[in-house]
């Protein structure tokens, strides 16, 4: 048993040749990319290797911290043919004990808080919740990136190990993604490979990004999804602010649109931030928003099994407490479009917008 591959995480996370624990964190994550084995699914356009990051033992995820699956060390422990590898794979298990995040930050409910969640009146003090700015990502892309971590290393020069770390989760997205187009490129020189178009769009895609900035919309749910996805999915942010520019009035955006709202209900998705205002409360909705949150309104269009909450977010001055009252055109308008679509959608997926909301 190579734990290399075993336990993908643990082992770079463990030979990193640093103390460092962001660039220990990061080390895990780029030998997970660069163990990874990637398929492409002609049933779906965006590919990504969505769940494989949680079938480890030691499990990271970019929301929720280290959490460990004693079930998974068991089902690995069985495939072990000596003692030494059992005793190996026990190793990389108990190292990360005193790191189970979940647990850590259980240790800290009071009574009442625990005794709030085992009644369902709250849920809280889990892994967590974080998004990457998903508008910057895929506006700079990872050539981008690179360049705006060079701009700051050499203002902050004792930060390198951070920086090193940074470059180490953009070459996670750059691995994959070359996987892909690698895997797109093969799939295309067998005989009569299926769905021939879908792999040339995805070889095409995945030659510009992640480097460079989406083409097309086509090219920023490719590149959307795999950074969402890549490290277990959590909150898809502010999709449509991200997304806008790139979506056009055009039936193949729109095709795009309905495929990746069936792998946000597939993937049970939740959390999706509609709607944006300045500090003034000034609306920023846009076209992609109202087409998205009309979608459930179609008949072979389904809404997500869980909860797909859609928070209006309003932004305050920096420094500022939220702004209140919430304008009404800066709140009602994607409301109005989602209602529209009622019954089809359940009152737990909406979340009406209150200063606890603000971002």
């Amino acid at each position: 048993m190579n734990m290399k591959y075993t336990e993908p995480f643990a082992w770079g996370y463990i030979h990193a040749n640093r103390a460092h624990v962001g660039y220990r964190i990061a080390s895990g994550m780029k030998n997970f990319a660069e163990t990874l084995e990637v398929t492409i699914d002609p049933s779906f356009w965006f590919q990504s290797p969505l769940g494989a990051f949680s079938k480890q033992a030691v499990h990271y995820a970019r929301a929720a911290g280290i959490t460990l699956r004693e079930e998974i060390r068991e089902q690995n422990a069985e495939k072990c043919v000596s003692l030494s590898e059992e005793e190996e794979l026990n190793f990389y298990f108990d190292y990360f004990k005193p790191y189970d995040t979940e647990r850590i930050i259980s240790k800290v409910r009071t009574p009442l808080q625990e005794k709030l969640e085992i009644n369902k009146c709250c849920w809280a003090a889990g892994g967590g919740h974080s998004n990457p700015d998903y508008e910057m990502l895929l506006r700079l892309g990872t050539d981008g990136i690179r360049h705006k971590i060079s701009r700051f290393r050499k203002v902050h020069t004792d930060q390198n190990d951070f920086y090193d770390s940074l470059i180490l989760a953009v070459e996670c997205l750059e691995i994959v993604a070359e996987k892909y187009r690698q895997k797109a490129i093969e799939l295309l020189a067998t005989p009569c490979p299926d769905n021939r178009e879908l792999l040339l769009r995805l070889a095409e895609a995945f030659s510009n990004i992640p480097h460079r900035k989406p083409r097309n919309f086509f090219e920023a749910c490719q590149f959307f999804w795999l950074a969402f996805s890549l490290f277990d999915i959590d909150s898809p942010g502010l999709f449509d602010y991200a997304m806008g520019a790139y979506y056009g009035d055009t039936a193949e955006d729109y095709q795009c649109l309905e495929m990746l709202w069936e792998l946000f209900r597939k993937t049970r998705t939740w959390n999706l931030c509609v709607g944006r205002s300045d500090e003034f409360g000034n609306d920023y909705t846009n076209a992609l928003l109202m087409l998205f949150c009309a979608l459930p309104g179609k008949s072979d269009i389904t809404p997500p099994i869980s909860p797909c909450g859609f928070m209006k977010t309003r932004r305050p001055p920096c420094g500022k407490p939220p702004l209140t009252p919430f304008p009404p055109a800066s709140v009602c308008r994607p409301f109005t479009t989602i209602f529209r679509s009622a019954p089809r959608w359940s009152p737990w997926e909406f979340r009406l917008p209150t200063p606890i909301f603000t971002a």
